[in-house]
């Protein structure tokens, strides 16, 4: 059996009888390989409607290979070889699609690869360049955020990490560009503002665009519970790696999203406190002056 097993396996190894490629730990690299694989695959289709369709492929694969093999009819032979089945491949990566790419972004919103990307850009600045002003926006957004609070004025914004927005400045969107200061964000969101709805989006430290439709998440808790702003905060973190600062304007509560999950009830330190780690922003001032 053995004997059996190699001389298949030799056949099929794209490296021949000899050579790396015929070891036995390339072998088990390669389950190991495929296991991860399909380990991953079947993480993102589980739960979803894509079981069914899985079940439906593989239905229509064993129907297709009874009639290329079996049939005696050679015009159907031949329709199904030449044309059905590399439609079925063609058609296999559209179908998944949304499966794929939850996966693809779940890859590229790992905390580490991240973490790695940052490090990069970050890598031959120099040191010792004070021309960063995000401490001073963290500051400024924190003091506005609360003035907001207690005035009952609702805002949401949005800030750029690693993964570009540029996808939401369509046609509707008011380009900017401006230095971010308190009082700025605060005559943005001031409800008579034409530019008080929707959401703000911070790249580095200026004012990106106003006036931002975002996606809504459909996956929080008790949706009645929370408004547009926070379906809309926790939609873009659901889609990218930013993070969102909300004041709802009903409670005054402060919050902020960041990788789906929900920080509430936020002191002007906290915001701080938060944004400087989410952001890595390196400020020594980065508390609030008693």
């Amino acid at each position: 059996m053995n004997d059996i097993f190699w001389r298949l396996f030799t056949e099929l190894n794209p490296f021949g009888s000899s050579g790396v490629g015929t070891s036995w730990y390339f072998i088990w690299i390669d389950i190991a390989v495929v296991t991860v694989v399909l380990y991953l695959l079947w993480g993102a289709i589980r739960g979803t409607r894509a079981i069914q369709i899985i079940q439906g492929i593989i239905v229509l694969m064993i129907v297709l290979l009874l009639i290329s093999t079996a049939s005696p009819f050679m015009t159907l032979d031949w329709i199904v070889t030449t044309l059905l089945q590399p439609a079925l491949v063609v058609a296999i990566p559209v179908v998944f699609q949304p499966e794929l790419r939850r996966l693809l972004e779940s890859v590229g919103q790992n905390e580490r690869f991240n973490d790695l990307w940052t490090q990069i850009r970050e890598w031959g600045k120099d040191k010792t360049d004070t021309s960063d002003g995000r401490p001073e926006m963290i500051r400024a957004i924190a003091g506005a955020a609360i003035k907001m609070s207690t005035g009952g004025t609702g805002a949401l914004i949005v800030f750029e990490r690693n993964v570009g927005l540029q996808d939401y400045l369509r046609d509707n969107v008011c380009i900017l560009d401006a230095r971010v200061t308190s009082d700025l964000i605060q005559q943005i969101f001031y409800p008579s503002s034409p530019l008080h709805d929707m959401a703000v989006i911070i790249r580095a430290d200026r004012i990106l665009a106003a006036r931002v439709e975002l996606p809504l998440s459909q996956d929080i808790g008790g949706v009645k519970r929370f408004g547009t702003r926070h379906r809309a905060a926790r939609g873009i973190t659901e889609q990218s790696d930013a993070v969102a600062l909300v004041v709802s304007e009903e409670t005054g509560t402060i919050s902020l999203f960041y990788n789906r999950e929900m920080t509430s009830n936020l002191s002007e330190e906290s915001i701080i406190i938060l944004l400087t780690t989410l952001l890595h922003v390196e400020d020594k001032k980065a508390s609030v002056n008693a």
